[in-house]
């Protein structure tokens, strides 16, 4: 199995390495580098609209 194989790459147990991966939804996590400024997070995006759907403004 290639998660195995992976695990034992990065040095951590053969039933971390997956549980890992699938705590991340099988993919790798979103913000790998660090956003250049220009645009919003994907946290950022989140924070506008909990304060849209309770009528905050601008």
């Amino acid at each position: 199995m290639e998660n195995d194989a992976v695990a034992l790459a990065c040095g951590v147990s053969q039933s971390l390495g997956p549980r890992w991966f699938r705590e991340a939804g099988g993919m790798p996590p979103i913000e790998l580098v660090p956003c250049s400024g220009r645009y919003l997070s994907l946290s950022e995006r989140e924070e506008i609209a909990l304060l849209w759907a309770q009528d905050y403004g601008i």
